[in-house]
């Protein structure tokens, strides 16, 4: 059984990110367990292990992964510090914690600082383990498909205001100049042409106005 380990100095080949775990865990027992349980068989993924918060960073800094098993309790460092430096919900890859410990607090704390599973070490088996594993990377997929949409949504809700307010200026511009017509129109002995001509200009102010009253309508950022 093999598996490519964190060296203590930090130092670490380049992984797949498509099928590398990041395991932190500074329990040796612990971590052979979880090690057994995701090689065992014919197995798909390649495991870098972290012992401290300060490991971890420097194997994400030197590598790209898949998701994260990370400990809750890392001697005297907290799992959670490591997840809330990586984003939280927004981490780059999917994070499971785990813990030797059945405490609901603990698992609320995990999922409040989003992770996308929990599990308790005592209860692992390799199935458990490996179905965490792929509906963790399946969901963070899903998380980050929907951010990016998103994130669309809103550069295109932000590009149609700033459209808007073009549009919107530039109707002003007309309005100002129909006004001063209207003006000018309006103080002369008119004909019936000038008469003619007068009347369109009042339809083109009201037409203006009209257009106005609907790019305040439509605009995304409309209270």
């Amino acid at each position: 059984m093999s598996s490519t380990a964190l060296k203590l100095d930090g130092s670490t080949a380049k992984a797949d990110s498509l099928n590398t775990l990041l395991v932190v865990e500074d329990d040796d027992i612990d971590y052979m367990a979880i090690e057994r349980h995701l090689l065992s068989g014919v197995s798909q993924y390649k495991i870098i292990r972290a012992r401290t918060i300060k490991e971890a960073k420097s194997a994400v800094s030197k590598n790209k992964f898949c998701a994260a098993l990370i400990d809750y309790r890392l001697g005297t460092e907290v799992g959670l510090d490591f997840l809330t430096w990586l984003g939280g919900e927004n981490a780059p890859f999917a994070v499971i914690m785990m813990t030797g410990y059945d405490d609901k607090t603990v698992n609320t704390k995990a999922y409040e600082a989003g992770a996308i599973d929990f599990l308790q070490k005592s209860a692992l088996t390799r199935d458990l383990l490996l179905q965490s594993v792929k509906y963790a990377i399946r969901e963070q997929d899903t998380l980050a498909e929907l951010r990016d949409a998103r994130a669309k949504m809103d550069a295109m809700a932000e590009a149609k205001t700033k459209f808007l307010k073009l549009v919107k200026h530039d109707i002003k511009e007309i309005q100002r100049v129909t006004d001063m017509l209207l003006i000018k129109a309006s103080s002369q002995n008119n004909t019936d042409k000038d008469q003619s001509t007068l009347h369109d200009l009042q339809k083109v102010k009201q037409l203006t106005l009209t257009l106005i009253a609907n790019c305040e309508y439509v605009r995304p950022d409309r209270d």
